[in-house]
């Protein structure tokens, strides 16, 4: 393997040279009196795709284009983007942003696309933006993917009102969540953690199909997803956003920010939401939606002087949700005797660090550590069945990175510990398991300035429980020009299963829970190729084209087995072959000032083999379609959302046995969907109305045999489609700025 690494790094510096013309300097912010390097600013040439982001200590190095137009774009959140036109000799240059004054020019949202695929980056990577984010009320991070042909987001069961997410026609399990990039939603938090994170926090949502770095551990496999919280040394000292809608959920957050010196910053991060009002829209005897009440606060710190950076936090979610039939009460909890009805409490904390430090000797020399940890408890009741879970987790990284030979070779490596510690009772079954995880890894990077990029990473995790992981990965990028990209990426992941927290939209059901074997850690291979180009029409439009293919092949996997037994679910390892094939084609524009388009279209082919068979695997959609659209006025006073889904036919497990045939279908049917929101934007805030699902298809009889809930037939777990129709909503954001 060493070998075969020294050869590659050898034949990409043949082949690409060190001579190539290059231009290097640092990017300053100026406030007041003093001037700062910036961290993450974005260099890129004019019209080009060409580009890239300043290093931890605001330095940069970006090789010329060919072409004779020289001029260079430099841009900041907060500040004024600069341009300058460099001659053809000059290889440095030092230029000093200006914190933005106006507002129109701080609220920079008038011309920020609300996706985009980033073209610098190796690993495909589509940012949603805090615009794409306010396309709709966004009350949490669930509900923030309803613009995008990447993740699909639907209800796990008809019941508990919980959200699953899918990346390349499988479960979002084997997507990595993070937030800020520490591990986030593992273990308890896979089946609610998404209505965990209120859209109001967010900055921004970054989505990386495939494999991601090894620096980021040994989870992902299908993509990795990685949340950005509004930061507390730029975001406005307040911000407000009240929301209400016609189902009768209300929520309010609360964002308040402090600059307390040039050193020292903070921010408090406070979330409540509430839903009280009953609905039986479908006259099932069933609530539509739970009854829920949530309340999550977080507060930030940071600590920045130079080249040293220290930030820490802590958070604190408390949420119960209550469902089940109409006339439940709480002294029929656990009772075959009166309603059927669900509860569930929650109460999770976390807390993190980060420390870094960038050596001066050095521009490409850093060392950091992160730290986090989460203590989660679950308390529920499903009819007569009990679930009761606590998980304990510490994560921590140590990241060593170095320049090489060159700033065009560098390597990042480091140790990580990874513990886990849940006590899990279903009825009588003990899922509890002790694991600590130690690793190591190192990653390579080659970069040419801009027109190539090469990551190598390897990694070596070794379970307490299940021994060792050997992790390699590769991601690659490569400019054909200067408006084409071609990315590869492959690698390999691995993830033990937590079967009941993620499958707990089966415990709405008369089910049994069968074990067949001592399950083993999941493990997958993934590979994957991407296309961009930007096409060039009318005097200055531009279409920006994607294409991608990515095939996930399973080594090992959980199967969750609802069509061997109609009356149970089968839990066994993987004997056969389980994969998932995904195509994508998407294509944005600005078609005219102010008006935005996206349009993609998708193909999924995921097979797995159950009960000795190999089939489609259940609840995916084989097609799916996507339009979006954006419009707003001058400096964003008015702006009109629209977006419409296609859906395509899902397999169903077959439940023909049990049922009418006329309820009994192998497969759902297409359907469409359509949200929409207008905003109107004054000063100081901005007024929201909008409704989702305006075309009000639902899905019909999503219980099985409602009528006798604590029968042998009962199923809420069948769902493929919608349940609750058309929702109107009105909300509020007012903004104190900076």
């Amino acid at each position: 393997m060493k070998n075969s690494i020294l050869l590659i790094v050898l034949l990409v510096s043949v082949l690409c040279g060190f001579g190539q013309a290059t231009i290097s300097g640092t990017v300053y912010g100026q406030e007041k009196q003093k001037k700062t390097p910036l961290v993450g600013a974005n260099i890129y040439w004019l019209n080009t795709t060409l580009g890239t982001t300043t290093n931890d200590q605001g330095e940069f190095n970006l090789s010329f284009p060919k072409f004779a137009d020289t001029k260079l774009v430099i841009s900041f959140i907060g500040y004024q983007t600069d341009t300058i036109a460099i001659s053809e000799n000059q290889t440095k240059v030092s230029p000093v942003l200006s914190i933005s004054q106006d507002l129109d020019e701080v609220t920079v949202t008038e011309r920020q696309r609300g996706e985009y695929i980033s073209k610098i980056k190796p690993l495909q990577t589509q940012t949603i933006t805090e615009k794409g984010l306010q396309k709709l009320p966004c009350c949490n991070l669930s509900e923030s993917f309803e613009n995008s042909a990447t993740v699909d987001v639907g209800f796990s069961d008809a019941v508990t009102g919980a959200k699953q997410i899918k990346m390349l026609g499988l479960a979002g399990k084997y997507s990595q969540i993070m937030i800020e990039k520490k591990p986030n939603f593992r273990g308890l938090s896979t089946g609610f953690g998404l209505m965990y994170i209120p859209g109001s926090w967010m900055q921004a949502i970054q989505i990386s199909k495939g494999t991601s770095s090894v620096v980021d551990g040994f989870e992902s496999i299908s993509g990795q997803i990685n949340v950005e919280y509004k930061k507390p040394e730029n975001a406005n000292p307040l911000h407000v956003n009240l929301y209400a809608n016609a189902e009768g959920k209300m929520e309010a957050n609360i964002l308040a920010a402090q600059r307390i010196n040039e050193k020292w910053s903070t921010m408090l991060l406070l979330s409540g939401s509430y839903l009280g009002t009953k609905h039986d829209k479908n006259k099932d005897g069933f609530l539509d939606l739970p009854l829920t009440d949530q309340v999550h606060v977080f507060n930030r710190w940071k600590y920045q002087n130079g080249n040293h950076q220290f930030q820490a936090g802590f958070s604190v979610l408390d949420e119960k949700r209550n469902g089940g039939q109409m006339d439940f009460t709480d002294s029929e909890q656990l009772s075959a005797d009166g309603n059927y009805g669900f509860g569930i409490d929650t109460r999770k904390y976390e807390a993190y660090f980060k420390n870094g430090y960038a050596f001066k000797s050095d521009h490409y020399h850093s060392l950091a550590i992160i730290g986090s940890a989460v203590y989660h408890e679950m308390n529920s009741f499903f009819g007569v069945k009990s679930y009761n879970a606590t998980q304990r987790s510490l994560y921590t990284n140590l990241i060593h990175h170095t320049e090489l030979w060159n700033e065009s070779h560098t390597l990042t490596s480091g140790l990580t510990l990874l513990y886990d510690d849940f006590e899990e009772l279903y009825e009588t079954i003990d899922l509890g398991r002790e694991e600590i995880v130690p690793g190591v890894y190192s990653e390579y990077n080659f970069s040419n300035g801009h027109e190539m990029n090469i990551i190598l990473g390897l990694r070596y995790d070794h379970s307490s429980i299940y021994g060792g992981y050997l992790t390699p990965r590769l991601h690659s990028k490569y400019h054909l020009g200067e408006r084409s990209i071609v990315r590869l990426s492959g690698g390999r992941g691995h993830r033990v299963a937590n079967v009941i927290a993620e499958n707990t939209g089966l415990l709405a059901s008369s089910r049994n829970m069968v074990f067949l074997e001592e399950l083993d850690p999941e493990d997958a291979w993934n590979a994957g190729i991407n296309f961009t180009h930007d096409f060039s029409y009318g005097e200055d439009k531009e279409l920006a084209l994607s294409v991608d293919y990515y095939r996930t092949q399973f080594v090992s996997q959980v199967m969750v087995d609802m069509d061997q037994d109609k009356h149970s679910v089968y839990f066994y390892n993987l004997d056969g072959t389980s994969f998932s094939n995904s195509f994508q084609l998407e294509a944005s524009s600005e078609v005219f000032e102010g008006f935005d388009i996206t349009a993609a279209f998708r193909i999924n082919d995921v097979q797995v083999t159950l009960n000795n068979t190999l089939q489609e695997k259940p609840y995916v959609n084989r097609l799916k379609g996507l339009i979006s659209t954006s419009y707003a006025t001058k400096f964003d006073k008015w702006t009109f959302d629209l977006t419409a889904q296609y859906n395509g036919q899902s397999r169903l497990p077959d439940v023909s046995q049990n049922m009418n045939l006329a309820d009994a279908d192998l497969y759902s049917p297409v359907y469409y969907i359509l949200h929409g929101q207008i905003t109107r934007k004054f000063k100081h805030f901005s007024v929201y109305l909008g409704g989702e699902n305006l075309t009000d298809f639902v899905q019909k009889n999503p219980i099985i045999d409602p009528e006798n809930p604590f029968g042998e037939n009962f199923d809420a777990s069948r769902v493929w489609g919608p349940i609750l129709g058309r929702t109107l909503f009105i909300g509020v954001r007012f903004d104190i700025d900076k």
